[in-house]
């Protein structure tokens, strides 16, 4: 009785610490609500307090045989969710007996609702011949699907377009009340920005493949980093709205959207409109989705619609991360030179030998360096907590390895001399394993990353290797 209480202490401690993330994400609905259709139905209990996620094989995955870590799956079969931080590579249970567990890529999973609201739906093909082998229906189907995704793409790109000569040109009137267009950079966030991509870039990449849908995929995974601008959007987007309902500005404003939603040829409010960039996220991954599904049945690759629905899934969780990174403070240098988030989680750390109880330390895995920081929570838990620098470290300079001696502790051992060494163990006691093997993966291939771009770079131009550590010695 006494373990099951501290349990259930340890399990609100934990979730008061996260409770701030699930509040931010949840201002993102129409997004986030396609992710997380995770109904009561769907989960399984993994103690008396947690339970785990359970998510359905959309289609058979056969790993490479050289991967060791990853896990074959059949289509249909059924996982629980041990660790889905990564979408290209998720931490899975099997429920068949005796389980198994292994990484899997995110975009081979769809929670139970959705893989059987698919099962009973597929496209129509309607005129011209209908005496198809299956190959040619499959590819018939996902002609249709790629031809919705570019008639909508279209249709957005005139509502952004309607958005900039509309909302944000009154905000830019001289008339506007002063205290609007002080606002103005919130009120309208990077809509200008992404009607820019939109209209100019995406969209002419999607038409560029209008031939050859099944390589629709090379668009978003090439355009990756203007992708950047939707995670602004997904992470500022909430606060925007917050700012509408503010009553030093809402009268003014309410007066200058209305004027304007009274001319407008469509029935939607200006949150309306601000919740489309969001909106069409959502729909990216419904169509890549089926893209891939009617690919897959035709026996073609699907790598490269693998790696767009693996970038669309990941912004929601960059949108939040960015959070995070601008409330690390006192670092000595430029976060954003950090590059991309990967983890972040709380530990126990030891620095040099492992003796008496470690220090709690929140540690930022980034694309290159982990960051080791004080955490600080405020007082109003809608806020994100503060993060304290207090070190950081280059993981090329450093080896990950397990603990034998303890199954949830791994350690960082230095590959030069006068380097401390640190041994991590997650404060999260339920999940300190999956944790520590994701931790391990995820830092193994920045590693192997960091090689292959020193590699390349010796190869093409000695003297960009060069610049590589003079840059890395300018992020500490």
């Amino acid at each position: 009785m006494r373990k099951a209480r501290e349990n259930e202490n340890k399990e609100k401690q934990y979730y008061t610490g996260n409770r701030r993330q699930k509040r931010f994400n949840d201002k993102i609905i129409l997004l986030l609500t396609f992710q997380s259709k995770l109904h009561g139905q769907e989960r399984i209990r993994a103690t008396d307090i947690r339970t785990l996620p359970v998510y359905i094989a959309i289609r058979e995955y056969k790993p490479d045989p050289k991967d060791k870590d990853a896990l074959p799956l059949e289509e249909g079969q059924i996982v629980e969710v041990l660790d889905q931080k990564n979408p290209s590579s998720w931490l899975v249970r099997t429920k068949s007996r005796p389980p198994q567990t292994g990484w899997v890529p995110g975009s081979y999973f769809e929670t139970p609702a959705e893989y059987y609201r698919q099962k009973r739906t597929t496209r129509e093909i309607t005129g011209g011949d209908l005496h198809l082998s299956s190959q040619e229906e499959s590819l018939a189907k996902r002609d249709t699907v790629f031809a919705e995704l570019l008639k909508t793409e279209e249709e957005f790109v005139q509502d952004l377009h309607h958005i900039i000569n509309s909302y944000v040109k009154i905000f830019d009137d001289s008339s506007t009340p002063i205290i609007v267009r002080q606002l103005r950079e919130q009120l309208t966030l990077n809509l200008r920005e992404l009607y820019n991509f939109h209209a100019n870039v995406l969209l002419k990449g999607l038409q560029y493949y209008s031939d050859n849908p099944g390589k629709v995929g090379q668009t978003f995974v090439r355009l990756e980093r203007d992708f950047d601008q939707h995670v602004r959007y997904c992470r500022d987007e909430p606060d925007t709205e917050k700012l509408l309902e503010d009553s030093r500005i809402k009268e003014h404003i309410q007066k200058m959207i209305e004027l304007v939603e009274k001319n407008a040829e469509k029935d939607m409010k200006f949150t309306d409109y601000l919740r489309l960039p969001i909106k069409r996220l959502q729909q990216y991954q419904s169509y890549i989705k089926e893209l891939i599904k009617y690919t897959a049945r035709a026996d073609l690759d699907t790598e490269s619609l693998q790696k767009a629905l693996e970038l669309v899934l990941s912004i929601p969780q960059r949108a939040t991360d960015l959070n995070y990174i601008r409330n690390i403070q006192d670092f000595p240098g430029d976060t954003v030179k950090l590059g991309r988030l990967l983890r972040h989680d709380q530990f126990k750390v030891w620095e040099n030998e492992k003796t008496g109880d470690g220090e709690s330390k929140y540690v930022f895995l980034f694309k290159g360096r982990m960051v080791f920081t004080d955490k600080h929570e405020p007082e109003d838990l809608d806020e994100f907590p503060e993060f304290k620098f207090k070190n950081v470290i280059r993981m090329d300079k450093y080896d990950i390895k397990e603990d034998k001696s303890e199954p949830d502790l791994f350690v960082l051992t230095p590959l030069e001399s006068g380097q401390p060494k640190y041994f991590l163990k997650s404060m999260d006691s339920i999940n300190s394993e999956f944790i520590k093997q994701a931790w391990i993966k995820d830092v193994q291939e920045v590693k192997e990353g960091l090689t292959m771009q020193m590699n390349l770079m010796s190869l093409v131009q000695p003297s960009l290797v060069k610049q590589f550590y003079r840059d890395a010695a300018s992020v500490r």
